[in-house]
């Protein structure tokens, strides 16, 4: 796994509300001193069960293990050290060593939830799924004894592992509860994309071209478990535009618009699935519900019979035939079927290997030409000496040395040959995809790296060159997709490969929609000096807010996205003056140009020039009537003033135009506190919360709010939580430096009407 699955990987917890056990929570595990010897010759076990505590404590997990051991020799069915050897043992990736001591847990405390969490996990990173699947649906029929942190990672993994084994409505079921609660992960919505296109497999074996397809299926799917079919209808209408025979997004289109109330419009939908999947029983099954459901039983009889026909060992299938039947009163039939249902309802789902196949990354060989001929085309010497004998080792030292010789189509060739004998060289598949993309043979770069990444997935600069090569090839959105993974997990290298990495994402970024971003990544690449060509052209789009590559755009455009991009570059240094003489400058070439004032409003009230502020944004909501940015940094204006009236006036209409909008959920939350009108703010900053879960200022004000709400505990919960977020963004600003322009935000994106950190004059769109 990869992303916060991976990174927050759950820790011990307190057992105290759990049977008798009244145990401390477990510490981060990390060396810090060297072993410990025991000078005891015969340790008792009252002396090991303490040395072992010490040591936990102490921060030394080794030591710690061994004590543990040796007491359980001593004393077998000790339950405390069976816990804490066995999450010991898992917080050190030694998953195989935990396995044994939690199922000996498990023998002793059948019922112990996070033990059975925490033997699943282990058992999904060795690769046993099927006891994995089955422990951790145990687990979450025990429940995690109040640890949030397991229950988030273990639902997810109970979530895949669904998938995997093709029970997607169980992935669903697991699912919606977490989408209703808050915006969700992005992994959550690659598994919710991947059940919405009933892909049985885990993440980590998706084929990377698919993952475009994949996300655009989670949005989807988000939209429609969350209860907004006509958004989601929408999504997957745009979907069928981009991917037409994509097998069950015509089921899924179905879905949606049956939840629309649009039945005659669904049934088309299904009948065109049954097309595309033919071999499918699902849009059968749903065509005879649908008619069933309306009271169309001689409409549903055959759809039914089709479903069983397709797939006779599915509960489902036999008992909608027995419910079909039972309304036409065949009984005799009827009971029959319903008969097989009950029989089956304890089998285990057919998986689809067709989609398996359609969707899985493949390890084999590329399909490329003859070595010689590749050569050969360049005009550059083969090696006359190759022998159709060589050794795996003789090829790859030969690549080497036509590599430092500068003979890159020999090199290519011995790659291949060498990758033939060995598919499984990851650093061989890396090399070669370098190779292409440095020769401009971008879609065999592109083979070649899904290759290296389908053998080792946590190689930050493999996903980035497999990004830029998908650019090349005009695949935009698996690019954004692969940079970003690139960028989470580190790019590295010189810092002109870096900075040109960053630079594609930005572009992208700015491509999608998502200007902040864009932004943040370009900013510290302005320094003390005036950036380069391209990164001013890509500032001004951000500035702008124009959703275009450089290339895209109208070249009467350039000169006013230049100017756009200077005026970003003086805002990322606080040179407020000079970028105000290229505001005007601006105004003048171009007055209407969208978001041209907005920007302007911003930055002045961003050194307190209220009045003139007011005025450039209420000039942008007469050019951008239907743009919720003007509104909602007038309505922070507003609070700054301490006119709560205004604010929430400003805020309200902020959350007309955007409802999906954290900020303008938060500045009307804390337009109502200010007010007096608590119960308004709560509903307010809780629907905030749940569209920015990772926000420091809406814990804040959530804490204030639930203390005037007398609800002192929920209070303590959000300032615990804010406590933490506010620490990693002060970490994170310690890392990258603070920017006048663009990145003074929360991850969250929420700008601080009254920034429990920082004073409100440091904040800047």
């Amino acid at each position: 796994m990869i992303g916060m699955f991976r990174a927050n990987k759950p820790s011990g917890f307190s057992l105290a509300l759990f049977l008798l056990l009244c145990l401390k929570p477990i510490a981060v595990c990390t060396q810090t001193g060297p072993p410990t010897s025991d000078p005891t010759p015969n340790p008792t076990f009252q002396q090991l069960s303490a040395q072992a505590t010490s040591a936990r404590e102490a921060g030394r997990p080794d030591d710690a293990i061994r004590f543990y051991q040796s007491a359980l020799k001593l004393q077998p069915d000790w339950a405390e050290g069976l816990w804490y050897l066995g999450t010991l043992n898992y917080d050190a990736d030694h998953y195989s060593e935990a396995i044994p001591v939690l199922q000996k847990l498990i023998s002793l405390l059948p019922r112990m939830g996070p033990a059975l969490a925490f033997l699943g996990l282990s058992e999904f990173e060795t690769k046993d799924y099927k006891n994995s699947l089955l422990h951790l649906q145990q687990a979450h029929r025990q429940g995690y004894d109040d640890d949030t942190e397991l229950a988030k990672v273990a639902t997810y993994h109970l979530a895949v592992l669904f998938n995997w084994s093709g029970e997607f409505d169980k992935t669903v079921e697991l699912l919606t509860p977490i989408i209703k609660e808050s915006r969700p992960p992005d992994e959550i919505k690659v598994a919710l994309g991947m059940a919405l296109l009933q892909i049985p497999l885990l993440p980590s074996d998706i084929d990377p071209e698919k993952d475009a397809l994949i996300h655009a299926a989670g949005d989807a799917a988000v939209l429609l478990d969350a209860g907004n079919s006509a958004a989601a209808l929408d999504a997957l209408r745009q979907m069928l535009l981009e991917y037409p025979k994509t097998p069950y997004l015509h089921y899924a289109c179905a879905t949606a618009l049956a939840a629309a109330g649009k039945n005659e419009e669904a049934l088309q939908a299904l009948t065109d699935e049954t097309k595309i999947s033919p071999r499918s029983a699902l849009p059968y099954l749903r065509i005879a519900a649908l008619n069933l459901q309306h009271h169309h039983a001689k409409q549903a009889l055959p759809s039914a019979r089709q479903a069983v026909l397709l797939a006779p060992r599915s509960a489902a299938t036999h008992e909608l035939l027995a419910q079909t039947l039972k309304s036409l009163g065949q009984i005799p039939e009827a009971t029959k079927e319903t008969a097989l249902a009950k029989k089956l309802k304890s089998s285990t789902a057919d998986v689809d290997s067709a989609q398996r196949q359609l969707y899985a990354r493949t390890r084999a060989g590329e399909k490329t030409a003859s070595p010689n001929a590749a050569a050969g085309a360049s005009g550059q010497q083969t090696d006359d000496t190759a022998n159709s004998a060589d050794t795996f080792e003789a090829l790859a030292q030969k690549a080497q040395a036509s590599q430092a010789a500068g003979q890159t189509d020999l090199t290519i060739s011995y790659f291949q040959r060498a990758l033939a004998l060995h598919p499984e060289w990851g650093d061989g598949w890396r090399n070669l995809g370098t190779l292409y993309y440095t020769s401009a043979r971008y879609a065999d770069a592109v083979a070649a790296l899904k290759n290296s990444v389908a053998i080792d997935a946590q190689q930050g600069n493999t996903w980035a060159l497999l990004g830029l090569s998908e650019f090349q090839t005009k695949d935009y959105k698996n690019s954004l997709i692969h940079l970003q993974r690139g960028h989470d997990l580190g790019f590295a290298g010189n810092a002109a490969a870096v900075q040109f990495a960053k630079y594609h994402l930005a572009v992208l970024f700015n491509r999608n929609g998502d200007f902040d971003r864009a932004t943040e990544l370009l900013t510290p690449e302005v320094g003390s000096g005036p950036p380069d060509e391209q990164t001013t052209f890509a500032l001004g789009l951000a500035l702008l807010r124009i959703p275009s590559l450089p290339d895209e755009v109208d070249p009467s455009r350039n000169s006013l996205i230049r100017l756009a991009g200077e005026t970003a570059a003086l805002l990322s240094g606080s040179k407020y003056d000079e970028a105000f003489v290229k505001f005007q400058q601006l105004l003048q070439m171009a007055p209407n140009t969208p978001y041209l004032h907005y920007v302007y409003g911003s930055a002045l009230a961003s050194i307190s020039q209220f009045d003139k502020a007011e005025e450039q944004l209420v000039e942008e909501t007469k050019i951008t009537p239907g743009s919720a940015l003007p509104f909602l940094r007038r309505s922070t204006i507003a609070l700054q003033l301490k006119h709560p009236d205004d604010a929430a006036r400003l805020a309200q209409r902020a959350v007309q135009l955007d409802p999906e909008s954290a900020e303008a959920h938060y500045l009307l939350g804390r337009s109502w506190l200010d007010l007096g009108k608590t119960a308004d703010s709560l509903k307010e900053l809780e629907t905030a919360r749940g569209l920015a879960p990772n926000s420091p200022e809406v814990r804040f004000n959530l804490a204030r709010a639930y203390a005037k709400a007398g609800q002192p505990d929920a209070a303590q919960q959000e300032r615990d939580t804010f406590e933490r977020l506010n620490a990693m963004v002060q970490n994170q600003r310690s890392r990258t430096g603070s920017q006048a322009y663009g990145a003074a935000k929360s991850q969250s994106g929420i700008r601080a009407a009254e920034s429990p950190s920082q004073p409100q004059s440091a904040s800047h769109p």
